[in-house]
């Protein structure tokens, strides 16, 4: 199975229209010949991960200054500024080895830009060390995957490697001002039955998120997936408004 999607090939990529940051600058800070990522998700643009578990080598991502020129000189490009740098990419970005020092680093940019703030897109799995952390709660907009909610539905979905279901929670539970990304899709494997949604609604809940961004497939994947309607994801963001946790349909 191959990617569905062509892997970006530099550190700055875009700007592209995001369907929930607008006008948005992508960093990928992954390798550029391969997806590095701790998680396996069904419907990944990128294909399979191959590489479990993932061994970051310093010396085949880009290094703290390289980060911050290559922003720089994206920006000088431009005719206007984005509305956001969003770390994104060949897989996760939290993974790797200075992610808290490439954050200060392209905070300082944007903190030159009044228009732009910056955003990260993750799926949480090295929250659990300190500097990662608090490095990601000094990013205007992280959004932390969550799209199961069950153990079960987590291996099925996200195949992760390296975290479990319940320590995520507690992760996601205990920090502040966490918002939430969730995929949701049906098909050979998915997250939409009604048991499976219930229970991520409940597992949501654990989070008490600041807000909850629901989406779901708009690109090929490689598994037979399909996407959800907006009429199911607005009736299931319309259930977690009922319990006060602002939700977003993107679609």
């Amino acid at each position: 199975m191959t990617a569905t999607v062509p892997l970006q090939d530099g550190i700055v990529y875009g700007p592209v229209d995001s369907r929930r940051l607008g006008r948005s600058l992508g960093l990928n800070l992954a390798p550029q010949d391969r997806k590095v990522c701790s998680f396996d998700c069904v419907y990944c643009q990128y294909g399979p991960s191959v590489e479990q578990p993932i061994r970051y080598d310093p010396e085949a991502v880009p290094k703290v200054d390289a980060v911050e020129t290559a922003v720089g000189n994206a920006l000088d490009r431009l005719d206007r500024d984005p509305d956001y740098l969003t770390f994104s990419g060949n897989g996760e970005p939290t993974s790797h080895p200075e992610f808290p020092a490439i954050v200060d680093r392209v905070r300082a940019i944007a903190a030159d830009r009044p228009d732009t703030n910056v955003a990260l897109f993750t799926n949480g799995c090295r929250l659990a060390d300190p500097d990662v952390r608090a490095a990601v709660e000094r990013i205007d907009e992280p959004f932390v995957k969550l799209d199961a909610g069950t153990p079960e539905t987590f291996a099925a979905v996200n195949r992760p490697v390296g975290i479990e279901f319940e320590e995520l929670l507690d992760i996601l539970a205990a920090m502040d001002d966490v918002a939430i990304q969730s995929m949701l899709f049906e098909g050979e494997v998915g997250n939409l039955g009604e048991a499976d949604v219930e229970a991520w609604i409940e597992a949501v809940e654990r989070v008490d998120p600041v807000a909850v961004d629901l989406y779901t497939i708009a690109r090929p994947t490689v598994y037979d997936l399909q996407a959800a309607s907006r009429d199911r994801l607005e009736a299931i963001a319309d259930r977690l408004e009922e319990r006060g946790i602002p939700t977003r349909v993107s679609v």
